[in-house]
């Protein structure tokens, strides 16, 4: 990640991994459910949501706007897609200790966002989707994927790794713009 001299917006990025990744390091050692781990990609679809919605709000930035845009429609159809899931299953979503620590992050991270100034938010957002996303696919990829049970629920989990993926590669992009 390229960190400029000139712009303090990344220091609240560093904090997050800090504090963050190793909390997600012992999270991914809990034993997860179905209904945990629809739990927790409600939580994480609607974390997306909420930084869209706020990107939509704060920023001036074309780009980051389209992204942001294109976040917001693609997590509520994929929150859509997973309570017709729950339905079809007959599953209801289990609090747990992952969906928390999102909820938690990504309140406090969001009310960040809202603080910055617009000259500093468009980097400020981009660098906590793209840190968010990095979580995110390693969740998916080394626990939820592989802790369930359902075939729908594995099957529908592994058909969202390649379209998370390529938000991350557009949020790099956006980024490596962005710090130019």
């Amino acid at each position: 990640m390229n960190i400029p001299k000139k712009n303090g917006a990344h220091i609240g990025l560093i904090v997050f991994g800090f504090f963050f990744l190793p909390l997600f390091s012992f999270a991914q050692s809990i034993e997860l459910n179905d209904p945990q781990i629809l739990s927790v990609t409600m939580t994480i679809n609607q974390c997306h949501v909420n930084y869209a919605k706020t990107a939509l709000n704060k920023s001036n930035n074309k780009t980051v706007r389209q992204y942001a845009q294109t976040m917001a429609d693609n997590h509520t159809q994929i929150i859509n897609q997973t309570t017709a899931l729950e339905k079809k299953l007959i599953l209801a979503p289990q609090l747990n200790l992952i969906s928390r620590l999102l909820t938690e992050h990504a309140t406090n991270r969001n009310e960040i966002l809202k603080k910055k100034r617009k000259k500093d938010f468009d980097i400020a957002y981009i660098d906590s989707e793209v840190a968010l996303r990095e979580i995110v696919l390693s969740l998916l990829k080394n626990q939820l994927i592989h802790q369930a049970r359902n075939e729908h629920i594995k099957n529908y989990l592994s058909d969202m790794e390649p379209l998370f993926e390529q938000q991350l590669d557009n949020a790099r992009k956006i980024q490596t713009h962005l710090n130019r």
